[in-house]
């Protein structure tokens, strides 16, 4: 039994529960965290990795990677903003960076991003995810620009399509609107759009249910999951 852990020998000589074994087991995977993560705030420190830049950029990644384990998503935010600024065309970085700010319950990357936006006006990743931001703040004519820009860039993807056409929608669903019905209209025109690039899919077919929160109860029809052709099909 040298090989087991001192949590695990106890445990297995009825010394302590099972609740108390699984608590001391999360506590020493928490402690071995924070140890890879001052590990790797260490080696960047080291002098003989300034010059090195390709070690340099493996110790980057081992830092963000320990700093998302440990949970400490700011460091894992400066870890990330740091690559995204490098390597504006990351799809694949934006993406986990979006990840990384939504856990991480700051509004500082906000600024971060309409900052990276005024050099890379093109990037529809930068723009779909300042839509993203603003949307969630309740801003949705500046969602509905940034959006639309993300939609100019690349108009067949499916995903800009959805986006713009649940804007118009959330703007139709606000108080005191004069013009609610042309915004429900160009709302299921995209959504219409999402659907003919999306194909028959559940979730396209749930935008049924669109029309009640903007009052139009007469056009919502929401579908269950056995009324789509793609499970029809299955069956």
């Amino acid at each position: 039994m040298s090989g087991f852990s001192p949590e695990l020998i106890d445990y297995l000589e009825g010394e302590v529960s099972f609740e108390e074994f699984e608590r001391r087991r999360e506590e020493r995977k928490m402690r071995q965290k924070k140890k890879a993560e001052l590990l790797a705030d260490s080696s960047l420190e080291y002098y003989s990795f300034y010059d090195d830049r390709r070690k340099r950029k493996e110790l980057e990644y081992f830092g963000q990677s320990a700093a998302i384990l440990d949970k400490n998503f700011r460091k894992a935010y400066n870890y990330k903003r740091i690559m995204v600024m490098e390597n504006v065309n990351g799809l694949q970085l934006w993406s986990s960076f979006n990840q990384v700010t939504m856990h991480s319950q700051d509004v500082l990357h906000h600024h971060s991003c309409l900052r990276l936006m005024l050099k890379n006006s093109d990037k529809r990743a930068l723009c779909g995810l300042n839509g993203h931001n603003v949307c969630l703040s309740g801003n949705f004519q500046h969602a509905l620009a940034q959006y639309v820009q993300a939609f100019h860039a690349r108009c067949d993807e499916p995903l800009y399509n959805m986006c713009i056409g649940l804007t118009f929608i959330h703007m139709a669903s606000q108080k005191f609107l004069l013009k609610r019905h042309t915004l429900i209209v160009q709302g299921f025109a995209f959504l219409n759009r999402y659907l003919s690039l999306r194909r028959q899919c559940q979730e396209s077919l749930q935008f049924g249910a669109s029309p009640s929160p903007a009052g139009a109860n007469s056009l919502h029809h929401p579908l269950l999951p056995g009324d789509s052709p793609c499970w029809r099909q299955r069956g």
